[in-house]
């Protein structure tokens, strides 16, 4: 895959700033799974708004969120479009979970890898969020 290649509105997984979705499927030999990844951009990530998805920490537990809002904050600096997503769930929590990388999953959708921060804490629960910022073409 070349990674210099950029299409509007869309982003790569390369960093953990950026996300791809992998999509997970059987493949012929039993007990191997192949991980085909694509481009996402905010219309994407729009369409969760809503939805229940799964967030799943590498090194501790997995738990249940909302995606309350999902967020277009792109700006142009100096003649360069700074192209910037940002992602607010809800959880059920009431302790925060450090600021990690986590898997976020949906049974429809696929899953991918984002950096989340707890930003807000409420008697519903701890509200993370995670920001996908990709210089445009």
């Amino acid at each position: 895959m070349n990674e210099h290649v950029w299409s509007r509105r869309r982003f790569l997984l390369t960093t953990a700033a950026s996300v791809a979705v992998a999509t997970v499927a059987p493949s012929q030999a039993p007990g191997v799974e192949s991980i085909r990844s694509h481009w996402l951009g905010f219309e994407d990530f729009q369409r969760l708004t809503g939805e229940r998805v799964r967030l799943c920490s590498p090194e501790g537990p997995a738990f249940n969120a909302r995606v309350i809002e999902v967020a277009d904050n792109s700006t142009v600096y100096r003649g360069v479009r700074v192209e910037q997503v940002s992602i607010l769930m809800r959880t059920g929590l009431s302790e925060p979970i450090p600021s990690h990388t986590m898997r976020i999953e949906h049974p429809e959708w696929g899953s991918c890898q984002l950096f989340c921060s707890p930003v807000f804490s409420t008697s519903r629960g701890i509200q993370y969020q995670a920001t996908l910022s990709r210089l445009a073409d």
